[in-house]
């Protein structure tokens, strides 16, 4: 019989400090340089349906125009803890 991870066990082995990294690197990225496996939930004003299941280290944007196209502003990582997001911190005019 095979050992099952219990809940404690959850994300035992995920490198969480990667998935922060890899969510912090889409801030900024334009839609069409994003990964095929990056869940949009907004596009501009249009909001998207999602599912509501947890998978550690997808990544889900936000995206807003820039008055040259749609790029990242926002980034939620699902980590074992809990999601956590990332903002795009705008230089002020």
């Amino acid at each position: 019989m095979r050992d099952r991870a219990g809940p404690d066990d959850f994300g035992a082995d995920f490198d969480t400090d990667a998935a922060r990294e890899e969510a912090r690197a889409v801030l900024g990225m334009s839609e069409e340089d994003l990964p095929d496996d990056v869940r949009i939930a907004r596009r501009g004003d249009e909001s998207f349906l999602l599912t509501e299941d947890y998978v550690l280290g997808r990544l889900t944007v936000e995206l807003d125009d820039d008055g040259d196209g749609y790029r990242v502003t926002s980034v939620v990582v699902e980590l074992p803890d809990g999601p956590e997001t990332f903002e795009l911190e705008l230089e002020p005019s």
